[in-house]
């Protein structure tokens, strides 16, 4: 890994070269790149010795890695949001202050990413550039860190070697029960269970009963409580915004909206993944395949525990996108929303939300399951599955719209239909969305045009053509929903590997022979 960074050093000395840059930030970018190779390196052997499988280790890594890099400044924004009243600033604390005075560090900024050193070193260059004891003192908290890592490894080894198998979503299901139990042993509700789980045996889709009856996210009880535990975050979060004002509660819902997102990306793709890829690494896809139905009922029976986990995760965010327009309805959060708000484009906002949970996440789970289906391997599926879809919304931005930037210089938003080249990321709407700058962004030469004075001053102008392009950006990603969802259905027996694809082939199939 640390040899790949050798590949930075002709683009370092091509800025170099260009003037405006100092060797103090040559090799300061370089060494803060070296320590992120170390810190991310000891973060993935720490979780591959404490979990047993590949999968387990991957996505820990991942989720463990985004609590260390945006951890601080969460907790940093719930400190604000209990005791700040919502102005607290990290460069009124003590330890800021020293800090700064024996020149450690240069902007607060840099105290709220502690462990994520991509984040410092973008400060400190907006900053002018460091010396050399704030880049060494910057690093110093992600190199304890990867210490820590490279010991709790060594921790980890030995005495997890050998460890049972274990499924720590069932076992956290099993702790809620033990819990929800307690609670509802009192006068009130006498041990009253309002959702009991269907022991009973299926007349008819038996792949569909086992996914809803015998999977932990597929079971209607242990989806209830996996909503209450995002529910409950949600609402607290909420809460302590609305208790500071309005404007500190429509920023704690703009910053919840990503991080709920992820979740259901992430719960999305390993549940579809592990579909088809699952029983292949249970060595169970034989008998599967053995069932008298088709390949294309086996997953669409298979299908419905994911389905029942998208229409749950459509729950929290579905809230959002409500809270966030019940704010937009606010006059006095215009500096929250930008300066180009208007009633109107509620409606904008939420048909946006609305559909980027309808269309995206079955969108990601068809296309996860095609993943799962190829793949021989359920690690690599998901490795593969989070690959794409995390290249989906990144590619776009690097081969097609950065090289219009550069070939328009600068100005690809003032050309159409250039500047509609963003959509073909995932991301980019909600995003836009979100910060209120649909019009800013996709409309912003016909809103610059002298004689189109109407999309200025009319209300319903301007949001009418938002929904346009709204609805062609979903018609664009449910056209992929279609063609994914197509290619699993259609090519469900050549994947599954049963006889009847074989024979399509030409494959030779022996018959018996007459009498026998």
């Amino acid at each position: 890994m640390v040899t790949l960074l050798l590949l930075c050093l002709p683009l370092q000395a091509l800025a170099y070269s260009l003037g405006g840059v100092s060797p103090t930030m040559l090799w300061g970018s370089q060494w803060m790149l070296l320590v992120t190779v170390l810190q991310v390196a000891t973060l993935a052997i720490a979780c591959s010795c404490w979990f047993r499988t590949t999968t387990g280790a991957f996505i820990a890594s991942y989720v463990i890695g985004i609590v260390m890099l945006f951890g601080p400044l969460v907790l940093f924004g719930i400190y604000t949001l209990v005791f700040g009243n919502g102005r607290t600033s990290p460069g009124n604390t003590l330890v800021f202050q020293v800090l700064r005075q024996m020149g450690l560090i240069q902007s607060e900024e840099q105290m709220l990413f502690p462990f994520f050193l991509v984040a410092q070193f973008f400060i400190t260059v907006e900053r002018g550039g460091g010396s050399f004891w704030t880049v060494l003192f910057g690093s110093a908290p992600a190199l304890l860190l990867s210490g820590v890592f490279l010991v709790l490894a060594r921790w980890f080894l030995v005495p997890r070697a050998f460890a049972a198998p274990l499924n720590p979503l069932l076992e956290i299901f099993r702790g809620l029960d033990r819990g929800m139990e307690l609670l509802n042993r009192n006068r009130l509700t006498r041990g009253r269970v309002l959702i009991k789980d269907d022991e009973r045996f299926p007349r008819t889709e038996p792949l569909a009963w086992r996914e809803t009856s015998k999977r932990s996210l597929g079971r209607t009880r242990y989806l209830v409580r996996m909503l209450i535990l995002i529910l409950l975050p949600i609402a607290f979060f909420l809460w302590l915004g609305l208790l500071n004002s309005f404007e500190a509660c429509a920023i704690t819902a703009i910053c919840l909206t990503p991080v709920v997102w992820f979740v259901a990306v992430l719960l999305t793709a390993v549940s579809s993944v592990g579909l088809i890829a699952g029983e292949r690494s249970h060595q169970t896809l034989d008998v599967l395949a053995t069932l008298p139905v088709s390949g294309r009922q086996i997953v669409l029976q298979k299908f419905h525990g994911v389905r029942r986990l998208i229409f749950v995760l459509w729950v929290p965010l579905g809230l959002l996108v409500f809270v966030g327009a019940l704010l937009r309805g606010i006059p006095g959060l215009v500096n929250v929303y930008g300066g180009s708000w208007r009633p109107p484009l509620i409606v904008p906002y939420l048909a946006a939300g609305l559909l980027s949970a309808i269309v995206y996440l079955p969108m990601i789970a068809w296309m996860c399951c095609l993943v799962g289906m190829v793949m021989r391997s359920q690690g690599r599926a998901i490795i593969t599955a989070l690959g794409l879809i995390i290249g989906w919304c990144v590619f776009p931005f690097v081969a097609i719209v950065l090289p219009l930037e550069i070939m328009f210089r600068g100005n690809v938003m003032n050309n159409f239909p250039f500047s509609w080249t963003p959509l073909l990321s995932p991301v980019t709407l909600p995003v836009v969305s979100e910060a209120n700058e649909i019009s800013n962004m996709f409309f912003r030469e016909y809103r610059n045009y002298p004689g189109n004075e109407t999309l200025r001053t009319s209300r319903g102008g301007e949001a009418l053509l938002q929904l346009f392009l709204i609805g062609c950006n979903f018609a664009w990603y449910g056209m992929w929903w279609f063609a994914f969802r197509t290619a699993c259905l259609q090519n469900a027996d050549r994947f599954l590997g049963r006889i009847e694809a074989r024979s399509a082939l030409g494959g030779s199939t022996a018959e018996p022979a007459p009498g026998a």
